[in-house]
């Protein structure tokens, strides 16, 4: 795994899937928490 993973183009996925969006942010905070410094961005 990378330091910084970048997902990009996740907007439309947002507006289609609404909760797997809220599923997949409570990934990344997780990942943050746990995996320190590495992270999962939004780009």
């Amino acid at each position: 795994m990378p330091p910084v993973l970048t997902l990009t183009n996740w907007e439309e996925f947002a507006r289609y899937c609404p909760r797997d969006m809220e599923i997949l942010r409570q990934v990344i905070q997780d990942y943050a928490e746990e995996m320190a410094p590495k992270r999962i961005v939004l780009g």
